[in-house]
């Protein structure tokens, strides 16, 4: 207790203290944003995440390239056909003048999964129904 006065006769006042503390609302809409914002970007993590895991597996990719194979005074070499097809009849004879008279298909396969792959066979067909197969042991 707090007495008021002089030295006279004591009077027990009580003295009550208040405080108020004034709180703006205004950043509460900030505080909402960041929140939002986070949830958008960890879901967004999280969708890329599954996405890059289920495309890592086993990939593989084919490649062709189509020209032509000779020789070129004592050096073998390659021309190819710059449009993905097979060469004309006007292909060939244009090679041929320059010494690769012998039409080759170049079939590449790769890996660019992130798990080993072993490539057992590969069979091809063309339209002209030519067909092959590389790899594979037959007796």
């Amino acid at each position: 207790m707090i007495t008021l006065g002089g030295q006279g006769s004591p009077s027990p006042v009580p003295v009550v203290r208040v405080v108020v503390v004034h709180v703006s609302s205004s950043t509460g809409w900030v505080t909402l944003a960041v929140a939002i914002a986070g949830v958008v970007l960890s879901l967004a993590s999280l969708a890329w995440q599954a996405f890059s895991f289920w495309r890592s597996g086993h990939r593989v990719r084919v490649g062709v390239r189509v020209g032509a194979f000779g020789l070129i005074g004592e050096r073998p070499a390659f021309m190819e056909v710059m449009e993905p097809r097979f060469p004309s009849q006007a292909d060939v004879d244009a090679f041929a003048v320059q010494g690769l008279d012998t039409p080759v298909v170049i079939t590449f396969v790769r890996n660019v999964g992130r798990f080993p792959v072993t490539v057992h066979e590969c069979k091809w067909e063309t339209s002209s129904g030519t067909s092959g197969l590389s790899g594979a042991q037959h007796a």
